[in-house]
């Protein structure tokens, strides 16, 4: 596939993470172990694969520099002067040839098993996994299971990369920590390393089995309550969002008076915050997702950057207090939609395997309740160029569709089989753009293309409140050999970026893959159709240098809005005020270029809309 751009009872060891240092007891492998080290070979672990020609071997640099892809840079492990295990998926795909795909000694996908020896670990019972690794990653899964019956019988796997984005790499120097649940107490004892691979590597070093400290409290996946990374101020006021984390107690020791905590910030001020107190955690605890009883209604939020964030704590100090706050950023702005941080570094381009045709898309949803009319404008999104296949004169299409207010809100009753997609029964094709490459589009470049009404075949598309859209990129003829471009990795635990190829897959390639694939709102018209009193809306000075200063004259309190906006509507600040009666509102236009701009206030009666200028 294409892509561009993740035996020494009683000896105590100094390990490092979060950058504070502690000791643990090493039960086995750790500096001086040849097994642990990967001393000059391979030694006593056993390998396996699908394929006999991509197996795990030992390199004496811990390098995997072979493929045509990952690079020349190696593990930095302590021990790596002697040597560290190594599965180089881009080598053995590709013999390290540029574009000679699947035709190395092993095609993409590998999978690739690295066994330890047998171990006794009888009278231990609370036991981790530590070793040093680096890996870069495509569509790899990195896994660890383990057994206590030598092998037989495999307890759990865990995925311990799966935060690593497409084509980014973990650190070189990377310590892992995998606390080994139900394993132990047995002088069978067994783990391996499992490399699902496609592309790049996966290299390990140091390893050992050491044991668990008395108290550590420990946060895994947690639900990303907003339905998208950024939605317009207008749009996110309806979008309820309820809080649940996965807890675990890793120690040797139950835990009580444990509290769980929930907050959104907007830099250091508290937006909302809730807290459970869990009580008592058993020693031994596997991940137990906690779900808080209520929810937030986002509805007094202004544009900005805010943190969601998850906390633990106990009365006891805890062992690594580097992994019991868990957090994720959302935005609120003035006028776009988007499932990932435009601000972030473009991460890879995906498309389905097997080739042929095929969609991506974005999920979309507009708030229940508006006092203005507003209109999809722009398409934003990113693809990779493959230098050998020139994107030259290939064109794509984009597609605005509304969700049927009848489908289920849980997807159970949509035809995910349906895969003509403009024509689908339970969508309705409303808007629609084209753009063709031109030979200057560079890598990973941003394209902006105007949507259109279907029906009434001007600029912008119109929007309803309270709807579900999917806005749709396709990849067809020659243009199904490209990339999207894909970004931050968000865990979406509900429909986000779909991809359509044989059938619908509403998960797109899984819950952290968010398409660049953005939506530019604005104002649907600007003339005041049923319009206020012209004392409603009064404002001063004019022209504005740093600040314009809104009086509200209305008849009743009641909700309304008021935007400022270019002449074309593109709106710059929505401020939504909540029964708005007789009232000054102050608004900074000081960043503003000079020009005239609109000044306009809607409410469920009508709306005003004046013109006024800035002028520095």
């Amino acid at each position: 596939m294409k892509f561009f751009t993740k035996k020494a009872l009683g000896l105590l060891a100094l390990l490092m993470v979060g950058g504070f240092s502690y000791a643990q007891t090493v039960l086995w492998g750790g500096p001086g172990d040849p097994n642990g080290e990967f001393n000059g070979s391979l030694n006593d672990w056993t390998v396996a694969s699908n394929d006999p020609d991509a197996l795990w071997v030992w390199d004496e640099d811990g390098v995997a520099a072979l493929g045509a892809y990952a690079g020349t840079a190696g593990i930095q492990s302590p021990s790596v002067s002697n040597g560290a295990a190594v599965f180089d998926s881009d080598f053995y795909d590709n013999a390290g040839i540029e574009g000679n795909f699947g035709m190395g000694v092993a095609a993409a996908p590998q999978l690739g098993e690295l066994i330890s020896p047998i171990i006794d670990l009888t009278g231990q019972s609370y036991i981790s996994l530590r070793f040093n690794q680096f890996h870069r990653n495509f569509q790899s899964s990195c896994l660890v299971t383990w057994s206590n019956d030598g092998g037989t019988t495999w307890l759990d796997t865990v995925n311990v990369n799966e935060n690593i984005a497409t084509n980014a790499a973990t650190t070189a120097n990377n310590v892992k920590i995998i606390p080994l649940f139900g394993g132990g107490n047995t002088s069978q004892f067994r783990f391996k390393f499992i490399f699902d691979a496609n592309y790049y590597f996966w290299v390990i070093d140091d390893v050992a089995i050491i044991d668990r400290p008395e108290f550590d409290l420990k946060l895994g996946d947690f639900f990303f309550s907003p339905a998208s990374y950024a939605q317009p101020v207008t749009q996110i006021k309806s979008d309820t969002m309820g809080f649940s984390v996965d807890v675990n107690n890793i120690g040797r020791s139950a835990q009580d008076d444990v509290a769980l905590k929930v907050q959104i910030l907007k830099g250091s001020t508290v937006v909302y915050t809730d807290e459970i107190n869990i009580g008592t955690l058993v020693a031994d605890s596997p991940d137990s997702t906690y779900s808080f009883d209520e929810l937030f209604t986002p509805d007094m939020l202004t544009t900005g950057t805010y943190v969601l964030r998850y906390s633990i704590s106990s009365p006891n100090t805890d062992f690594d207090n580097t992994n019991n706050t868990v957090q994720q950023n959302f935005r609120v702005t003035t006028n776009f939609y988007s499932k990932e941080d435009e601000d972030e570094n473009f991460e890879g381009g995906l498309r389905p395997g097997g080739g042929g045709d095929y969609f991506i898309g974005n999920l979309y949803t507009t708030s229940q309740n508006w006092v203005d009319s507003y209109q999809a404008t722009v398409a934003e999104f990113g693809c990779a160029v493959n230098p050998d296949d020139p994107i030259e004169n290939k064109a794509v299409n984009i597609y605005l569709m509304a969700v049927n207010d009848d489908v289920a809100a849980n997807w159970e009753d949509f035809d995910d089989q349906e895969t003509d997609v403009t024509s689908h029964p339970q969508l309705q094709l409303l808007g629609f753009g084209e753009h063709t490459f031109p030979a200057t589009y560079q890598n990973y470049a941003d394209v902006n293309v105007q949507l259109s009404d279907l029906n009434e075949g001007t600029l912008g598309v119109p929007l309803q409140p309270g709807t579900r859209y999917f806005l749709m990129l396709e990849y067809a003829g020659t243009a199904n050999t490209i990339f999207h471009g894909f970004n931050t990795k968000i865990n979406y635990f509900q429909v986000s970026t779909i991809s359509v190829s044989d059938q619908w897959f509403l998960a797109g390639f899984g819950p952290e893959e968010a398409a660049i694939l953005r939506m530019t709102i604005s104002l649907y018209n600007s003339s005041d159709e049923v319009a206020l009193p012209d004392n409603a809306l009064m404002f001063y000075p004019n022209p504005a240098n740093s600040e314009l200063t809104v009086d509200l004259d209305l008849e009743q309190p009641t909700l309304a809005n008021v935007t400022i906006a270019d002449l074309n509507g593109r709106v710059i600040e929505i401020d939504e005020i909540e029964n708005a009666f007789k009232q000054t509102r102050q608004y900074d236009v000081s960043n503003l270029p000079n020009g005239t701009y609109l000044v306009r206030v809607a409410t469920e009666v009508g709306t005003k809309t004046k013109k006024f200028v800035v002028q520095h």
